[in-house]
């Protein structure tokens, strides 16, 4: 990787303890634009995430305990995919997002969930269909995305961030789903993020030739 592509995939941001949820996906399927709305209630313009961002989600789950969500927003762009497996070593659960309304995204997280499954088999995966407010330019039909994740054994989740449709709810979800006895692990997958800057500040001093 390229002294610049270290460089963009530094964050500065404070990690802070929680559980870790990455979310991924192609370019333009809106991870960004969910993350926002889950946030702050409303979206605005978005332009790709260069590497990653990071940030804190906290609510109280159906047994009435506070949960905190370690979320990270990756980069989908093509450049940074052998990089992102470090983003979600560790996590606790992967939301992988397609746009409904373009068919090479769904099969684009098709390849991210093969990755995972490869380089991260104790996380949990979901998958999340995007832009459900358009559903008339739906580009894959519900039984087709269905029968893929009871294959792999996924929750197939939809939503709109534009509308704020399901958003938090998935958040939820995803929440509930984690384990509440992994202390050890969370403790393992900050200190695994908090190397992730020492890991980009090393490499940009490293000299790279041709």
């Amino acid at each position: 990787m390229d002294n610049q592509a270290n460089q963009e995939m530094s964050t500065k941001k404070p990690i802070k303890k929680g559980n870790k949820v990455v979310i991924i996906g192609d370019s333009f399927v809106g991870k960004t634009s969910i993350i926002n709305c889950l946030i702050t209630g409303n979206i605005s313009e978005t332009k790709p995430t260069i590497g990653s961002q990071h940030h804190n989600y906290n609510f109280k789950n159906d047994e009435n305990k506070e949960i905190n969500l370690d979320i990270w927003d990756t980069a989908g762009q093509e450049r940074f995919r052998s990089v992102i497996p470090m983003y979600y070593k560790g996590a606790k659960a992967i939301i992988v997002v397609f746009d409904i309304t373009n068919k090479d995204t769904f099969e684009g997280a098709k390849k991210w969930i093969e990755e995972i499954e490869q380089n991260n088999k104790n996380s949990l995966i979901f998958l999340v269909a995007n832009k459900i407010d358009i559903i008339s330019q739906r580009a894959i039909s519900e039984e087709q995305i269905k029968d893929y994740s009871r294959q792999k054994k996924i929750e197939y989740l939809e939503s709109s961030a534009k509308e704020n449709l399901n958003v938090e709810n998935i958040f939820q979800i995803v929440g509930n789903k984690i384990p509440t006895n992994l202390d050890n692990t969370i403790n393992d997958a900050n200190n695994h993020n908090k190397n992730l800057n020492d890991i980009n500040e090393a490499n940009q001093n490293k000299n790279y030739c041709c």
